[in-house]
């Protein structure tokens, strides 16, 4: 029987260390959510060449590519220290970009968003009447069309990723 409980609760995860517990997932629906208006939103520069300027850049590397009439698109993954962003860019206009992805894994980027790596998680997401966040686990919001992830670790923000759609 003692057998039988100390296999259920192991099984549960509440005798195991932390380290190898399993982690917990909210995921949920705020209509409101878009990458670039509220409380989440980002703060990107408006111009292509000052988004290469954020900061050290490590590396830029072209993906998909499309053509148009008259102009082409590329995907780019551009790379800094910490945050990694993908854009569309636009042969026609070298100053213009469009965000798809950006995600921040280090200190450093608090200019961009409301979100901060190292962060209690609970300090920014109980502004709203959002679900708390696990303590170890992700906690994602989807908007209509686009959608922001934290992984957490200790009820902290180890890591912030924004899928964004393409206006």
């Amino acid at each position: 029987m003692k057998l039988a409980l100390l296999s259920l609760a192991l099984a549960a995860g509440g005798g195991l260390p932390a380290a190898h517990r399993p982690t917990a997932a909210v995921d949920f629906y705020d209509g409101s959510f878009e990458c670039y208006a509220g409380p989440l939103a980002l703060r990107l520069p408006d111009r292509y060449p000052r988004l290469l300027s954020l900061g050290k850049l490590r590396r830029i590397v072209n993906g998909r590519a499309q053509n148009y009439r008259g102009y082409r698109t590329i995907q780019r993954t551009i790379s800094f220290d910490g945050l990694s962003v993908i854009v569309y860019v636009f042969s026609n206009d070298p100053n213009r970009y469009v965000l798809s992805r950006l995600i921040i894994s280090a200190h450093g980027w608090q200019q961009l968003t409301a979100l901060r790596i190292g962060a209690p998680a609970r300090s920014v997401l109980l502004q709203r009447d959002w679900p708390a966040a696990p303590t170890d686990g992700t906690w994602r919001m989807d908007g209509d069309s686009a959608h922001v992830t934290l992984s957490l670790a200790h009820g902290r923000i180890t890591l912030i990723r924004y899928v964004c759609d393409m206006p």
